[in-house]
């Protein structure tokens, strides 16, 4: 941030803006995986392993269409290239 120079932006000075050079600190927590139902003969909840849900030859119980959905990647640029992403 300190790099970035916002204060320094004609832009931000002509609205009043202030940023700081600080990042926010924010309080985070881990939040339990969700529980995935599947279907097909044998219905079953699929548990997480290791951030992973193993659904090879699963047959999903009541599927639906994600029309939104987002990426927050927030490892440096070099790690985090966006054409791996897409």
């Amino acid at each position: 941030m300190k790099n970035a120079n916002f204060n320094l932006d004609p832009y931000i000075q002509e609205f009043g803006i202030k940023v700081k050079d600080d990042m926010a600190e924010v309080t985070g927590r881990v939040l339990p995986a969700p529980i995935l139902q599947y279907g097909g003969r044998n219905r079953a909840i699929a548990t997480p392993n290791q951030g992973v849900w193993d659904m090879r030859g699963k047959q999903f119980y009541n599927g639906i269409e994600i029309k939104v959905w987002a990426i927050a990647c927030f490892a440096p640029q070099k790690q985090c290239r966006e054409e791996v992403l897409k």
